[in-house]
């Protein structure tokens, strides 16, 4: 005996409910399971019922929202792709059961290039400020300071007190043990 609308709707429910609360976590095992299972979601009841929950949490979480389109699009494909044969209405090697698996496999491509330019971009941009640093740390290890023989303090300003100053890099008067100068560093 097939199953009912009102399991299908059931089912819709409790994801409608669940997607507002639903966490990267939640949208991560949906689009797991989704992924893992679509080409093989009719092997029984509770795969189905899985696959159509996992379905509408991310259609419902994401609808509406451009960026998280192909989620949205991934989710409402395997719904469709499950409830009509879930509820003897269609068969799994129907032409309609077919491309629904076709255009699921075409979302899951598309959010898997979003993420390989997602974690692209985001290796970029934290290889260019690491260098920013560096060139800054760099910059500022470079800087010339001034110092006296006998002083404990380095100066930006020449003369900052009485005194004869001599120039040195930052760095090599940080290497010697001194200390900035309040007067003229530390302002």
């Amino acid at each position: 005996m097939p199953n009912s609308f009102s399991q299908v709707a059931s089912i819709t429910r409790q994801a409608r409910d669940a997607a507002n609360a639903a966490t990267e976590n939640d949208i991560s095992t949906a689009y797991e399971y989704i992924k893992s299972n679509y080409t093989d979601c009719f092997k029984d009841n509770a795969t189905m019922e899985q696959m159509m929950y996992y379905g509408w949490l991310l259609e419902y979480k994401y609808v509406g929202n451009p960026e998280k389109e192909d989620y949205c699009n991934l989710g409402q494909d395997a719904e469709q792709l499950v409830k009509y044969v879930y509820r003897g209405t269609d068969t799994a090697d129907s032409d309609h059961s077919k491309s629904n698996i076709e255009q699921i496999r075409k979302s899951i491509d598309a959010i898997e290039q979003a993420k390989a330019a997602a974690a692209e971009q985001a290796a970029a941009e934290q290889s260019e400020t690491s260098n920013s640093s560096d060139t800054a740390s760099s910059k500022e290890n470079s800087r010339t300071v001034y110092v006296t023989k006998t002083g404990k303090k380095y100066h930006y300003a020449n003369p900052c007190g009485k005194g004869t100053y001599y120039p040195c890099s930052l760095a090599e008067a940080q290497s010697r043990g001194l200390e900035p100068c309040g007067k003229c560093v530390l302002r």
